[in-house]
């Protein structure tokens, strides 16, 4: 597995332009931005944060997510990264998916969930959220709670792309695309 994950992560073996060019330029993109610097100041020294941290700033760039759902966030630190991308971002955050209440009806451009043991959402929940560009990023998906929902994200056929990027979990929901899931 560890092998392949190094292989994918320089895109060889990808036949999807859409996840040839994600991987390339976006989930492994050699390039700094001027925000790490500036918020890793303030950031202890943790390297699996700091990678996901980057990488939430870069997703939210990529795609010019404008609206972002936060669920079981510890911390603003991930909070920082993403509206650095752009000052219009409008990010809520909240503990689980029963502190939400009454927005039933609002969608996001991207959800990001933190897989911390507390209470997890529900798919129904991620969904009722989410429209056909929103995305998805799953934080310890490896931990229990992350796995549980990890599974049923991967088994859902309404879910199109997914990335397993180690710790992390991408999903993607376009219904054009083919359903495919990647271990970069």
């Amino acid at each position: 597995m560890k092998l392949l994950r190094k292989w994918r992560a320089k895109g060889h073996g990808v036949h999807s332009p859409f996840a040839f060019h994600l991987i390339r330029n976006v989930i492994h993109s050699p390039h700094e931005y001027y925000a790490f610097s500036d918020i890793e100041k303030t950031l202890p020294d943790n390297k699996s944060a700091k990678a996901f941290y980057r990488l939430s700033f870069r997703l939210t760039h990529h795609f010019k997510a404008r609206n972002v759902l936060e669920i079981g966030a510890k911390d603003s630190l991930n909070t920082k990264f993403i509206q650095a991308t752009n000052k219009e971002i409008r990010c809520t955050s909240v503990k689980n998916e029963t502190t939400f209440g009454n927005s039933q009806n609002e969608k996001f451009d991207a959800i990001f969930i933190y897989a911390n043991g507390d209470e997890m959402p529900t798919l129904e929940t991620l969904f009722s959220h989410s429209h056909n560009d929103t995305f998805w990023v799953i934080r310890s998906i490896k931990n229990k709670a992350g796995k549980q929902l990890w599974k049923k994200i991967i088994d859902d056929e309404r879910v199109r792309v997914t990335f397993d990027v180690t710790e992390t979990g991408i999903v993607f929901l376009q219904p054009s695309h083919h359903k495919l899931n990647y271990f970069v």
